[in-house]
Parts: structure tokens; sequence; C-alpha cells
């Protein structure tokens, strides 16, 4: 029996050329057994009406239009299309409006997760481009300097997220813990950072190096490629102390959320890796000034991880006097 997908796709207030190209993106691919559901977040009941428009000859898509208690913000976007997969699906993959999908995506990253069943999650890299389709970098992780030296780490992976929500693959068994979403989520990490974090916990990851993914840079991305590291950001307010103790602050906060978040489902449940969680993201939580040196230590110089904890420790420094 053929496995099924579900494909979780959020909107807001898109382009609507750039949302029409991805749509035929993914009716051109190569898998053809899945199921689309969008969670419209636009406030335009005209904009739902278009969006409605470019899928209604297409019975694979579902639209689900924005509640009446308002937006529900991009986190809580893709919550709603999750929550509204159909029960039979086996993988689920996160879909963005506005970027364009490789015909084999589906195919290549369902194989990868076929190929090692003890996986929890793959996810591939990505193609960057314009708003012309232009190429602009012909792989995401090279500009990000993601580095794979602590794939199986947990901490790691928290304190800086390495899967793109819209170039990964799931296995549907997943939602039972990534479900729902923890309250009070208010931008201190994104749908795919926690995805990430609990596909580690429960099996891990995949890191699959082909670009499966044209991710189109332009103004109105909500979250888009970042090529300066934070380390580069980090010197480069150095004059400004004040304002660079802040956003260390707040940077290790972030982190410190998604930790807390992290152990609160654990505990709930997967008590038997409850310790493990504790042991990997306590430090974090409320670690000494050693523990973000030796972290610096570890980090080798390589970017951006070591500015990231150097940042961590002057934030520890600031929380502790």
């Amino acid at each position: 029996m053929e496995s099924k997908i579900g494909i979780a796709l959020a909107t807001y207030n898109p382009d609507l050329n750039f949302f029409s190209r991805q749509i035929e993106s993914l009716r051109q691919q190569t898998f053809s057994h899945w199921t689309c559901v969008i969670s419209d977040d636009s406030p335009s009941a005209a904009m739902h009406l278009q969006i409605r428009a470019i899928i209604e000859e297409d019975s694979r898509f579902r639209l689900l239009p924005q509640p009446e208690s308002g937006r529900r913000g991009v986190f809580y976007n893709f919550e709603a299309a999750l929550q509204n997969l159909p029960s039979d699906c086996d993988y689920v993959a996160f879909c963005d409006q506005d970027d364009l999908w490789v015909p084999d995506k589906l195919t290549l990253l369902v194989a990868a997760l076929q190929t090692q069943p003890q996986k929890a999650l793959v996810h591939s890299d990505l193609c960057l481009i314009d708003a012309q389709d232009r190429p602009l970098q012909r792989s995401c992780w090279e500009l990000e300097h993601r580095n794979f030296e602590h794939a199986d780490s947990l901490l790691h992976l928290v304190v800086r997220n390495r899967v793109t929500g819209c170039a990964s693959l799931f296995r549907a068994s997943l939602l039972q813990l990534v479900l729902p979403f923890p309250n009070g989520v208010q931008g201190e990490y994104l749908h795919d950072h926690w995805l990430a974090a609990i596909a580690q916990l429960e099996g891990g990851i995949v890191d699959f190096a082909r670009p499966l993914v044209m991710y189109r840079q332009h103004g109105g991305n909500v979250v888009g490629a970042v090529a300066s590291s934070s380390q580069a950001l980090f010197w480069r307010n150095v004059s400004k102390l004040s304002q660079v103790a802040q956003k260390a602050v707040t940077a290790l906060q972030m982190r410190q959320k998604l930790a807390m978040d992290v152990l609160a489902r654990v505990t709930l449940q997967r008590p038997q890796l409850q310790k493990y969680a504790e042991d990997q993201l306590m430090p974090l939580t409320n670690g000494p000034s050693s523990f973000y040196l030796k972290q610096i230590a570890c980090s080798k110089g390589k970017l951006p991880e070591f500015g990231l904890w150097l940042q961590f420790l002057w934030a520890s420094l600031q929380e502790h006097k």
C-alpha cells in the first residue's frame, strides 16, 4: 500500500503569483499521494477567495480560513494546518507559500526515511532564488555555515536550529508529541525549531545534502536565510555595549524558552527520556559561566556557534549581576 503524505501549508496575504507557482510545484511532484491543508491567516475574505480559486480544481487541497478570534500568527498557523491533516497520513511535510519544490522532493525524502527507519525526520538543503527565480546561492547550508559536528546533540539543536521547515519531512507518528504546540510562544522560536527538537529526541534527524527547495528571498519574507553570522552581528555593534548585552540576554532567553517547553513535553509524554533531556538542556537554563566557557572551547572557533556561545556567556554574566 502506497504511503500518504500530509502537507501543512501556512499562508498570510501571499503574493498570488508566487503562491500559484508553489501550488503548481506541489502538483508536479513525482510522489502524488498527498493531501495539503492550507491554513490561511489572511484577514481579507477576498484573499481567501483568491486562494480558493487557485486550488479548487484539485481535491487534494483543503483550505482553512482565519478563525473569528483573529490572526493565529505563523507559529500557530502551522499548528492549525497540522491539526487538520487526515489521520491516515504516514508522513508530514511543511510548506511555505512562496517557494518552489523540485519535482522529486517528496519521493527522495520518503526514500531517505524508509532506508533509515529509526530516524524521525529528514531535511534537505535549499537553493536560494530571488523574486524573478534567479539563483542567489546554490546552498543555504553553505551560506549559513550549518555545522553538523554536533548533529546528535539536543543541546546544540536547541541552541541553533539546523532544520528548515519547508525542506523537511517527518513521520506522522511525531504529531502525537509535537501537538498541541506549547502555549505562550510569542516569536521566541518557530514551528520548525520546535519540531526539530522533538524529532531529535524521538529518533534523530537525517541530513540530505541535495537542495530540494528553491527558497525564495524577497521583501515579504516572514523568515528567510541569514547570511550574516551571529558572531558578525555581535561584533558589529560592539561599540554599543548596552544594546549588545540586551541582545545577548534576549537570544539566551529565547533558547531557554524552547528548552523549558521541550522538557515539559518530554516529562509529560516521554518520561523515559526525561533524564537525557534534562542532562542536555538544564545547563542551558541555569548553568554557571563555566558551562558556556566549555561550549565556547568546544566550538573551536567555528561560526556561528562560537558567536552564539559567546553571546550566551555574556548574557549569563548579565543575569547573575
